[in-house]
């Protein structure tokens, strides 16, 4: 343990990377860890995928707090490429 109760981060593919939380669809809402190493394959598989470098711009209108968004987030940082973000977005009225 670290200090005040908390626990220090360690660092390499299997240190954790994220902490989201589940939104609660089977039972209640819980902390998942991602590890760094998953989350680093994730990032060069889709900038791969979508042939995203340096240079390039990507823009997303995923919210962070969601693993899409945080994913998309990391995409870009990892390929080297300037994100743009769409805020506010709202749902429109049925």
């Amino acid at each position: 343990m670290g200090a005040a109760g908390t626990t220090p981060v360690r660092g390499g593919p299997d240190g954790v990377g994220a902490v989201i939380h589940t939104s609660g669809t089977t039972g209640d809402p819980q902390p998942v860890r991602m590890r760094q190493g998953a989350l680093a394959a994730r990032s060069r598989i889709y900038a791969t995928a979508i042939e995203l470098g340096v240079g390039d711009r990507y823009c997303s209108a995923s919210p962070f707090y969601h693993v899409a968004g945080l994913g998309m987030v990391l995409v870009a940082l990892g390929a080297g490429a300037a994100q743009s973000l769409i805020m506010g977005v709202t749902r429109s009225e049925e």
